[in-house]
């Protein structure tokens, strides 16, 4: 949920939790599938494309925000 994104570091993973319990209504494989969407979304975006998006705004390399 998008809502729930505004909230620093905790709110990506409240976000999945609606998502988690729906699938859980599924099946088991559901539930692994749909959290491992997740973290692999939260990595994507927390290690490469937000780094990525701050440097080129300051105008640094991506590597500098992402060890800061």
């Amino acid at each position: 949920m998008s809502i729930t994104a505004v909230i620093p570091f905790l709110g990506a993973w409240l976000g999945a939790v609606p998502a988690v319990l729906v699938a859980f209504s599924i099946s088991s494989g559901t539930v692994v599938l749909t959290a491992a969407a997740f973290l692999a979304i939260q990595q994507n975006e927390g290690n490469l494309l937000t780094p990525r998006i701050q440097g080129q705004t300051i105008r640094v390399p991506s590597v500098v925000v992402f060890l800061a």
